[in-house]
């Protein structure tokens, strides 16, 4: 049977709420775009325009943050869906500037064999550098760490990151920042019943009642 974990249910809260706002200022947003047409007013137009626009990418950022990432085990494989640069839920791939800020991420999904797994980490970067050296990690990073358009530099010292490294000498990972800790400690359990083997390390005061090794 299998086990899966996304965000949270009062962190989706939390988001509706404000995509709610978001949306209710769209929609008078439009009717003051009707208004000041009436009026002739274009570079009112114009602005609120602007700001329905910048609503709506909002929008579409949020849900791709709170409903389009998980993860999840059975008694083959582990499944991660994520987003295609790993951290974020905006595109950023293509350079990290405002503008890569406005557009959702695309969605990617990864299949690793339980069996084939060597380690799994769940923690910040500086944890999970702590314990590996992968250079395939580090490079992810680095590409948010060293550039003078890095506004995302402080969220990614803050996320919880799922790294997984295979006896090949492969990793994935992922941001499982507000991912249900309940969820995701049940999933680790199950998986460690698979590949007894695994190196499981979970980083974090959510994870303190998981009976594996702390990172």
């Amino acid at each position: 049977m299998s086990n899966k974990a996304c965000v949270s249910k009062r962190r989706r809260k939390r988001g509706s709420v404000s995509m709610w706002v978001v949306i209710a200022l769209c929609v008078i947003a439009l009717v003051l775009i009707v208004y000041n047409v009436i009026m002739s007013n274009y570079w009112y137009v114009i602005s609120y325009i602007i700001g329905i626009v910048l609503g709506v990418s909002y929008i579409l950022v949020c849900l791709n943050e709170l409903y389009s990432t998980w993860i999840a085990a059975d008694g083959k494989d582990f499944t991660m869906q994520c987003w295609d640069n790993c951290f974020f839920p905006h595109q950023t791939l293509s350079g990290i500037k405002f503008f890569g800020e406005l557009l959702p991420a695309k969605n990617i999904r990864l299949r690793v064999p339980i069996i084939e797994i060597k380690q799994i980490i769940i923690g910040t970067k500086t944890v999970i550098k702590r314990n590996t050296d992968d250079e395939a990690f580090l490079d992810a990073v680095a590409l948010y760490e060293n550039t003078k358009y890095n506004s995302n530099q402080k969220m990614l010292e803050r996320m919880d990151i799922l790294y997984i490294s295979t006896v090949d000498g492969d990793s994935v990972f992922m941001n499982v920042t507000d991912f249900d800790a309940k969820s995701v400690m049940r999933l680790m359990r199950g998986v460690e019943k698979v590949n007894p083997e695994i190196d499981i390390k979970l980083s974090g005061k959510q994870y303190r009642s998981y009976g594996g090794a702390q990172a």
